[in-house]
């Protein structure tokens, strides 16, 4: 394995940013769009500025693919949706899947709710884990179905994308008010955007199904990735000076990170709309020092958010992390570790951390990304603060941001592989 050191300029952003489409809405609308084919040959939807995400390519692959095995590597939207996708296609017969740390992330819930449904799905390792074997057939509508989503929102989201292709109404049971509600929504988002019925009251989901005369949306746009803007967003936090545009990010978003506007102004990163994107600059009269910030419904923007805290010296707290160490790379343990090493006192648990002090920063070490593009693109920003940082690797950006390295440059941040 590598080792890259991440270097950054002093100069004064002035830069406009290509942000990539969602990979979330992307992989959403694929399986519509599959399904949609699969009901009636002449449901055809185009899709426009689809994500080219690793994460997105595989998906493409994946609903393409005639072969029985299908591997995700460590995609776990894939490895969720496409279990609920091949399991309601009758005659189809797929092994799903992953690398060693896609096998170590829990699906029990998900395959227990599709079981639940008439799924045939058998584990062919350990019990609630993939690969996973799986024969297609005709599945029930859910009634009331309540799926434990507290490792992962696309548990429920999986169930929900197959639902309309089930012949009659399928109500669930949620809360919108959980950790997992705002990527929810957005698949609810995603489904009416493509003509399909669906309401939401208090504590149910119904979903309503397509039928042969149904009228449907023949062109989806995905919008620009929210959650990839979080990383430009740490820049200006951490260089103060100058301003980025980042195209086609836009107000009324159906992302649940849109909410990075509102948590950045806590570190002093202030946000300008525009016909075709945003602006975003340094304000310090906007910092909250010693902030509480649940993040929840962000899970995605927390380790952009922890390097901004950690820089910025300001003792902060972080909660609602339960999630994290479900995700690439057991993030909350990786945070955690890196902090200790940049010599921060901290207390943590198993859903949160908080910054107490700090007793002068130790950079004299290779952060390790632990194979995650998040953590990636988190570390790497941090070049902002301390001119120039190493990294054990820098391409799992693929995953998400395949572009991230040559926008990057466009702020004044390099890479040079060390011998």
């Amino acid at each position: 394995m590598s080792t890259w050191q991440v270097n950054a300029s002093e100069k004064e952003f002035d830069s406009i940013i290509n942000l990539p489409a969602s990979k979330s809405i992307s992989n959403r609308a694929l399986i519509i769009q599959a399904l949609l084919r699969n009901f009636n040959n002449n449901f055809n939807v185009k899709i426009e500025n689809l994500s080219n995400a690793d994460d997105t390519l595989i998906m493409l692959d994946s609903i393409s693919s005639e072969n029985e095995l299908i591997y995700v590597k460590n995609a776990g939207t894939c490895m969720r949706f496409l279990t609920a996708y091949f399991s309601c296609l009758p005659g189809v017969f797929k092994i799903l899947d992953g690398d060693e740390r896609m096998k170590n992330r829990p699906i029990s819930a998900l395959v227990n709710a599709l079981r639940g449904l008439g799924a045939d799905i058998e584990y062919l390792e350990n019990e609630g884990f993939p690969p996973l074997k799986i024969q297609g057939k005709k599945l029930n509508p859910a009634q009331n179905l309540i799926i434990d989503d507290s490792q992962s929102s696309q548990f429920l989201s999986a169930v929900l994308l197959v639902s309309p292709f089930l012949g009659h109404n399928s109500s669930f049971i949620w809360n919108p008010s959980s950790d997992s509600a705002s990527y929810n929504k957005m698949t609810i988002d995603v489904l009416n955007s493509f003509g399909i019925k669906t309401e939401l009251s208090e504590n149910q989901i119904v979903v309503y199904p397509v039928s042969t005369n149904f009228t449907y949306n023949p062109n989806y746009t995905i919008e620009s990735d929210w959650s990839s803007a979080a990383f430009f967003y740490e820049a200006m936090a951490l260089q103060k000076k100058g301003k980025l545009f980042l195209n086609k990010l836009f107000s009324k978003s159906i992302q649940g990170d849109s909410a990075l506007i509102g948590l950045m102004e806590i570190f002093g990163v202030q946000t300008e709309f525009h016909e075709k994107g945003i602006e975003i600059s340094f304000n310090p009269t906007l910092i909250q020092p010693n902030s509480k910030l649940d993040c929840r419904q962000n899970p995605d923007l927390v380790p952009a958010l922890v390097c901004i805290a950690a820089c910025q010296n300001f003792s902060t707290e972080f909660i609602g992390l339960s999630k994290l160490n479900y995700k690439e790379s057991r993030r909350l343990d990786e945070l955690v570790i890196h902090l200790k090493k940049l010599n921060w006192e901290i207390l943590s648990d198993s859903e949160s951390i908080s910054l107490i002090s700090n007793s002068g920063y130790q950079t004299e070490f290779i952060f390790n990304t632990a194979k995650d593009h998040r953590m990636v693109m988190a570390y790497a920003m941090l070049a902002f603060q301390f001119k120039n940082i190493s990294l054990n690797e820098v391409n799992w950006v693929d995953k998400s941001f395949p572009n991230f390295w040559e926008e990057a440059l466009n702020i004044g941040l390099t890479k040079l592989e060390l011998v």
